[in-house]
């Protein structure tokens, strides 16, 4: 998930939060009679008649009450089609000159082999790459969690030979990698 995404989520689901805790507060404070005269007694329903009648006299409301929910499904739409996004890039361009024609790599097929040929290893539990960027220059993020036994030092070693595979195979030096590791805990 792309960082602006998150950052997004953490936002809504803040807001969102904070609009059903003061709800959730509001209609306890009404069921247990703490402010009548604000939030109306707990023992009178919610809309009243005169709210009935409001609805009833004026057209335009439940317009309004259609605008919103329609408002509400909207962003909730484009909310699920910001989740899908990824910044993930399909090929990668491994001719750099145009004129030399044009010869394209799955970057499917290339992070697979790289996770292959690191969970191939005794050091590494599990591996997840994932190429972004443009296709002539793309960038390569790799989380790599190792077993709780592992040599650190044995293990880097193991992750650098297999980016300059993966580097040679895609006839790229300038592939930037970034590269998260995580230690596994250890199994009991």
């Amino acid at each position: 998930m792309r960082r602006p995404t998150a950052r997004a989520n953490r936002i809504a689901l803040l807001a969102v939060g904070l609009v059903l805790t003061a709800g959730g507060a509001a209609a306890l404070a009404r069921g247990l009679d703490l402010r009548p005269g604000l939030l109306g007694a707990s023992h009178a329903p919610l809309i009243d008649e005169q709210a009935r009648r409001y609805a009833a006299d004026h057209w335009w409301f439940w317009a309004a009450v259609a605008a919103c929910a329609a408002l509400l499904a909207l962003l909730g739409l484009w909310w699920l089609a910001a989740q899908a996004h990824t910044d993930a890039i399909h090929h990668i361009n491994a001719e750099p000159d145009p004129r030399h024609g044009a010869t394209h790599l799955s970057a499917r097929a290339a992070t697979e082999a790289l996770e292959e040929d690191l969970t191939a290893s005794h050091y590494v539990r599990r591996a997840k790459a994932t190429l972004t960027g443009a296709a002539t220059v793309p960038r390569l993020t790799l989380t790599v969690t190792l077993t709780a036994d592992t040599d650190p030092g044995a293990a880097n070693r193991h992750i650098h030979q297999a980016l300059a595979q993966l580097r040679h195979a895609i006839e790229s030096d300038r592939l930037t990698a970034t590269t998260r590791i995580h230690i596994a805990p250890a199994r009991h």
